[in-house]
């Protein structure tokens, strides 16, 4: 390992993964196509897709490139501003009706 990666690290890293797919196999339907899987059965209402992908955009930069993004500055959170943003701009989208 190095001075920013333990092996503590490492264990919470395969842990998360464990559980994030044990998660995902217990909670997973069982659909008959594929159409099925990448469409919810079209039974999933819209605020929940829209939600699930703001979800999806944030989690992928957050936690994968802000720490190293962090760590890179030296410990400087400049980032967040960008997440502040897009929470302001969600709740004003969200007072001014759909776009």
């Amino acid at each position: 390992m190095n001075e920013w990666f333990s092996y503590v690290d490492l264990a919470v890293l395969i842990g998360y993964l464990a559980i994030t797919t044990w998660i995902g196999h217990k909670m997973s339907g069982k659909q008959s196509t594929i159409s099925d899987f990448f469409g919810g059965g079209k039974s999933l209402p819209w605020w929940a897709v829209s939600g699930s992908i703001i979800a999806t955009e944030i989690s992928g930069v957050t936690f994968i490139g802000v720490p190293g993004g962090v760590l890179a500055a030296q410990g400087n959170f400049t980032y967040m501003l960008w997440g502040i943003g897009s929470i302001m701009g969600m709740a004003a989208a969200r007072k001014n009706g759909p776009c």
